[in-house]
C-alpha cells in the first residue's frame, strides 16, 4: 500500500491537531490548579493573620500578667497576695 504525500500531510496535520488538543486541554488544567492555589494561598493568609492577632493578643496578656507578678507577689486592682513558694 503505498502512502500518498497528500495522506502523509493530512496525517501529519491530524497528529499536530491531537497534541495541540491536548496541550490546551492540560492548560486549562493548569489554570485550574493555578486558581485553586492562589485561593488556598489567599485563605492560609488570611489565617496567618488572624493568628498573628491572636499571638499579639496572648503577649499582651502575658506582659499584663508579668506586671502585676513581681516578686512573689500578685497586685491586681490594689489587692496583694504574697505568693508562697515553699512546698
Amino acid at each position: 500500500m503505498v502512502i500518498k504525500e497528500s495522506e502523509k500531510i493530512e496525517n501529519v496535520l491530524n497528529d499536530m491537531i491531537d497534541l495541540n488538543m491536548e496541550s490546551c486541554w492540560r492548560l486549562e488544567k493548569l489554570k485550574i490548579s493555578l486558581d485553586k492555589s492562589q485561593k488556598e494561598k489567599e485563605e492560609l493568609r488570611r489565617k496567618n493573620i488572624k493568628l498573628e492577632e491572636k499571638c499579639e493578643e496572648y503577649l499582651k496578656n502575658i506582659r499584663y500578667i508579668e506586671k502585676k507578678t513581681r516578686d512573689n507577689t500578685v497586685n491586681f486592682d490594689g489587692i496583694s497576695f504574697y505568693i508562697n513558694e515553699s512546698v
